[in-house]
Order: structure tokens, then C-alpha cells, then sequence
């Protein structure tokens, strides 16, 4: 995988699903499993292992699902109040 910083939107979102495609069958459970632990529609999780999409608000909920939620904690933490960012 090209690191992130390099990679496309399509390749990050592409990994993220694939990452958790990983750590739900490390966790033992079929597609259909984790959709209805997560209180998810099966079409909708299927459809974001194959193909990246989903709702930001579904994506917390896998996330929490995959017991990862403090990994999104981390992610956009502003450490200087000076930070500016440029374009």
C-alpha cells in the first residue's frame, strides 16, 4: 500500500475497507454477523468492504464494532492553537 500521504482518496478509502474486512475475520464473524452486531444493514456493510463507501456515521460504527473507536479519537486532535493550515 502507497502511504497515505502519497495514496489517492480512492486508495485510502479502499484500505480503510479492507483493514476492517481484516479485523472483522480476525474477530470470527461473517459479513452478515458484524452487520447485525453493529446494528447495520447487511447491503450497506457489504458494500463498504468492497468498495470503501459509507456514511461517516456508519464508518464510527464499525469502527466502535471493531473495538478501534480510539483510533478515530486521535485522529484530528489540534495540539497547537497556532496550527494554521496552508494550501
Amino acid at each position: 500500500m502507497t502511504p497515505f500521504e502519497l495514496a489517492t482518496t480512492k486508495e485510502i478509502i479502499k484500505e480503510l475497507s479492507s483493514r476492517a474486512k481484516a479485523k472483522r475475520k480476525k474477530i470470527r464473524m461473517s459479513q452478515k454477523e458484524f452487520s447485525e452486531h453493529i446494528g447495520m444493514k447487511f447491503s450497506t456493510y457489504a458494500r463498504f468492504e468492497k468498495t470503501g463507501l459509507i456514511s461517516l456515521s456508519n464508518f464510527v460504527d464499525t469502527m466502535r464494532g471493531l473495538n478501534s473507536i480510539t483510533d478515530l479519537e486521535a485522529l484530528l486532535i489540534v495540539e497547537n492553537e497556532n496550527l494554521k493550515i496552508q494550501w
